[in-house]
């Protein structure tokens, strides 16, 4: 009876681990792979019988990575909570993608006998951290002004090109309404219809006449559109603005 219930216990066991959409593993102190759940056979491109056959964990991670994998292992064999720790894997087919792999200390009779984890597959995460970079960036080194405000017109975000043509550094931009560049040469009419436009998700194209924080006065032309949530709600707007003064004034 107590074998059937330990049987059914790690057939439950198993079950779960291969629901999961994460790598679950068991190593022993060696490092040797003596459980991985099925959704390692296609991530590492390994066939169940060559897991069976014998793989170490270090087969599956760069050189570059394996002098530091081998001190985290033994640090927490050795007792110690490292955390989520970031490694590069490698695939039988020699490509490589990043992992963040979350360990825990196996113990038997109060001695160490391995290591149980699991592995996630952070190709997308590291791949979306890369666009975002690329992003800012590109909005950093832009000519043009842009800004993000909240759905009321206060400033969250402004470009270098905004501190540069207002005069206004972004910290004291920031937590403050766009209307500190108003020059009072439009009448209400005029920000209510932009309101009206953005607010009902529409973009708005216009030419503001705006002062900047020394009293001056400049011309932009600026498209402001709505930034929607994923269930349509708009969270932000952001503006783009291009500084026109120097060109009119040479028409």
């Amino acid at each position: 009876k107590i074998e059937d219930a330990l049987r059914e216990s790690e057939k439950k066991y198993r079950e779960l681990a291969d629901s999961l959409p994460q790598v679950v593993f068991e190593i022993d102190e060696t490092g040797k792979i003596i459980y991985i759940n099925k959704n390692a056979f296609d991530l590492f491109l390994y066939t169940k019988d060559e897991f069976d056959k014998g793989v170490n964990v270090i087969q599956v991670i760069i050189p570059e990575d394996r002098d530091r994998a081998i001190q985290n292992m033994q640090s927490v064999l050795n007792g110690v909570e490292l955390g989520g720790l970031e490694y590069t894997a490698l695939r039988h087919d020699g490509t490589t993608f990043p992992v963040l792999i979350h360990s825990n200390l196996v113990t038997h009779n109060a001695k160490p006998i391995g290591i149980r984890g699991l592995l996630i597959d952070i190709s997308k995460q590291k791949k979306m951290e890369a666009d975002l970079k690329r992003l800012a960036l590109a909005i950093d080194y832009s000519s043009d002004t842009i800004v993000i405000t909240d759905t009321r017109g206060v400033v969250i975000y402004a470009n270098p090109a905004f501190e540069k043509i207002t005069g206004y550094s972004r910290k004291e931009a920031q937590g403050k309404n766009v209307s500190i560049v108003q020059s009072g040469k439009h009448d209400k009419s005029f920000y209510r219809e932009l309101w009206g436009t953005i607010s009902n998700g529409k973009t708005w194209f216009g030419r503001f006449i705006n002062k900047k924080k020394d009293g001056s006065r400049y011309i932009e032309d600026a498209n402001i559109s709505p930034v929607f949530s994923d269930k349509g709600k708009i969270v932000n707007y952001v503006a783009v603005k291009r500084d026109v003064t120097e060109k009119l004034k040479l028409e």
